[in-house]
């Protein structure tokens, strides 16, 4: 197993706290990956509001620049500035995300992951997007496996139009200032990005999906509890008696 990974980052003012964050934890990240004994290659995409600022709305670290130096992408990191978003009431996350996804040249992995980091809303349409059916396809036709979304509860209902039975979208809470939160949902991400799904990961409950992450865990019944039902359980019953 191998994958690629594209960090799409929401880099308006309100999100220093997240690029500090994955600063001072790549080498972490990297290592969690290599505890899963999973090669990872990553690349960056910084993003703002191309609505609000169409000259600075984009900042990008592709995969053969990255290349596999942990020291390049904290130095990317901490040079992005976290500054500006427009007063629109969205960001351009999705463009961010498909810029990233079409321009680099993804390395031979066996799975490609997306992860966006973002507290707003996303523009549809915006540059280069026109609705979140050419999402779906943008996603569809690069093979992308996984996409992570870490975002504010006030927000993530505002990107329920990204579920598809093409892909998995799995949820993690980005809570202001939550540095331990927000660590503990990076691992999570490395370990359903690694393996599938992880025990201990806390999926937001969606109401239609046909994702295969979201769904609720029943817990396992004491084999001495008794079943609440009219009449006795007969083991050898044949459910279809009476049919």
């Amino acid at each position: 197993m191998s994958v690629g990974v594209l960090l799409a980052i929401d880099s308006t003012g309100s999100m220093r706290w997240v690029h500090k964050e994955l600063c001072n934890n790549i080498g972490s990240i990297i290592q969690q990956f290599d505890d899963e004994s999973v090669p990872v290659r990553f690349s960056l995409v910084g993003f703002r509001d191309y609505q609000s600022s169409p000259v600075n709305w984009i900042e990008a670290m592709d995969f053969e620049t990255a290349g596999e130096e942990e020291g390049l992408l904290a130095d990317w990191l901490s040079n992005l500035i976290a500054k500006g978003g427009g007063n629109n009431q969205a960001e351009s996350s999705m463009a961010g995300l498909a810029y990233g996804i079409t321009n680099f040249e993804w390395p031979e992995v066996k799975r490609k992951v997306v992860a966006i980091f973002t507290d707003d809303f996303a523009h549809i349409p915006d540059y280069n997007i026109h609705s979140w059916n050419e999402v779906h396809e943008i996603l569809r036709d690069n093979e992308i496996q996984q996409v992570h979304l870490f975002v504010d509860e006030k927000h993530e209902e505002g990107y329920d139009e990204l579920d598809s039975a093409e892909y998995d979208v799995i949820r993690h809470p980005l809570v202001k200032n939550d540095r331990v939160g927000l660590e503990q949902s990076i691992r999570k991400f490395v370990k359903v990005s690694s393996s599938g799904f992880g025990g201990d990961v806390e999926i937001i409950e969606r109401d239609i999906s046909d994702n295969p992450f979201d769904f609720e865990v029943v817990p396992e019944r004491d084999s001495s509890e008794t079943v609440d039902d009219k009449g006795e359980w007969d083991p050898d019953a044949n459910p279809f008696d009476g049919w």
